[in-house]
């Protein structure tokens, strides 16, 4: 990034290149930086081939402008939209640890992902918007857009900085909330983690919340489907699995 460059179209004139081209380079700093030894260890466990500099921030790109804005949500099939008119090259968070590096910045501390962005987290899966995160709170404190639930800490796990909702407690939480939606998800976190007779349990330890009846049926009926209760197999090679043991029994969303 050069000092002074505020848009994709001044870095691509700086460069000789197209706004395609400089889009890929240009990085604008984000609004909270990843510490050095989190970047290292993901870069190293990964074996992502980056020989960046000990400075480097994960690459989040930066809509200063309309004309940024524009460009990246006109190809949309390379760019997602995060919070704060921020975007992410779909080539650059290939996985969980590369994803919860990129949301990081963007979270405040104590912020937990839920539901569709807990499921992006997991599984890369893009089920709605992300330019707005679905969050709950590990202290308990107000914010808007901030829902209120309490959660289990046995249903928290961490990636990398980040906390959210195992692949478990997030496909239930899915099922409440969008009953299609959590079927089509299903299988995706299935694949990292989730089981079918898992996510049976947490619901069967779920009282008074609307709905929790209809999905403890629908679970039934999906397990008499062979695909969803053969044992599973991670296919991703950084599949998190650092439960939050330091936290309460409960969290106050």
């Amino acid at each position: 990034m050069l000092n002074g460059v505020k848009s994709i179209d001044q870095f691509a004139q700086t460069q000789g290149s197209s706004i395609e081209e400089a889009s890929l380079r240009f990085s604008p700093p984000p609004q909270q930086r990843i510490s050095q030894p989190i970047w290292k260890t993901a870069a190293r466990n990964l074996k992502t081939a980056v020989n960046l500099p000990d400075e480097a921030e994960f690459p989040l790109l930066a809509a200063k402008n309309f004309n940024d804005l524009n460009h990246f949500r006109g190809h949309h099939q390379y760019y997602l939209e995060l919070p704060n008119n921020h975007f992410v090259a779909y080539r650059d968070v290939y996985s969980p640890s590369l994803r919860a590096l990129a949301l990081a910045q963007l979270m405040q501390p104590q912020d937990i992902l839920i539901g569709v962005s807990a499921l992006w987290l997991h599984t890369g899966f893009v089920a709605d918007t992300m330019s707005e995160l679905s969050l709950a709170r590990i202290d308990g404190r107000k914010r808007n857009g901030i829902v209120r639930k309490k959660i289990p800490s046995n249903h928290l796990m961490q990636v990398e900085n980040v906390a959210a909702t195992t692949p478990s407690r997030t496909a239930l939480d899915l099922l409440l909330q969008d009953l299609e939606l959590g079927i089509t998800a299903l299988p995706k976190l299935i694949r990292v983690g989730s089981d079918i007779l898992q996510i049976q349990q947490i619901a069967l330890q779920m009282t008074g919340v609307p709905g929790i009846n209809r999905v403890r049926s629908v679970l039934r009926q999906l397990r008499e489907v062979p695909s969803l209760c053969a044992p599973h197999i991670s296919h991703n090679a950084d599949a998190p699995n650092n439960i939050l043991t330091n936290q309460p029994t409960t969290a106050h969303p």
